[in-house]
């Protein structure tokens, strides 16, 4: 193969993996604790599974948790809302009305969303928001990995 066509399709190969790629997130400071949400019920994790009607396959999962604030944990996802800052993978902000348009964002003719709710401690629910503080960004197709990786920290979900 000629250098100047290995050099073309090096190039192209480069500007794919790029447009597939979500860019780091990373709202300021500000913003975050301007939307700052302190949920009154109880401390707990709710996992979203988004899931093909047609197929029954799970195409994308998140993780909401509820302790000393409410965030959404939405690995490697599309979702944005400018009321829901996002640093990393995580929407901080998620009122109840921000819960809902996140729900309906992903609920369609073609898909519905199992949602999963476990009270936990308030420890525990604050362990579980320091990992998803600490693991995104989170590369695409990795959603449901990634959360598995977390709750697999947490002694009552190793197995």
């Amino acid at each position: 193969m000629p250098p100047i066509l290995s050099r073309i399709l090096a190039l192209v190969a480069l500007a794919v993996l790029v447009a597939c790629t979500k860019p780091a997130v990373y709202a300021p400071d500000e913003a975050v604790f301007a939307a700052r949400h302190v949920h009154p019920g109880p401390a707990e994790i709710r996992l979203f599974n988004v899931i093909s009607n047609e197929s029954g396959r799970g195409e994308h999962a998140a993780l909401l948790i509820n302790g000393s604030e409410r965030v959404l944990f939405d690995p490697a996802g599309s979702w944005e809302h400018p009321d829901s800052p996002e640093r990393h993978d995580v929407h901080f902000g998620m009122t109840d009305r921000m819960v809902y348009l996140y729900t309906y964002y992903h609920a369609r003719r073609t898909h519905h969303v199992r949602i999963q709710t476990l009270q936990v401690s308030p420890d525990v629910a604050g362990r579980i928001l320091h990992l998803a503080q600490q693991a995104g960004p989170v590369p695409d197709a990795h959603c449901a990995r990634s959360i598995a990786e977390i709750l697999r920290e947490i002694p009552e979900f190793e197995h």
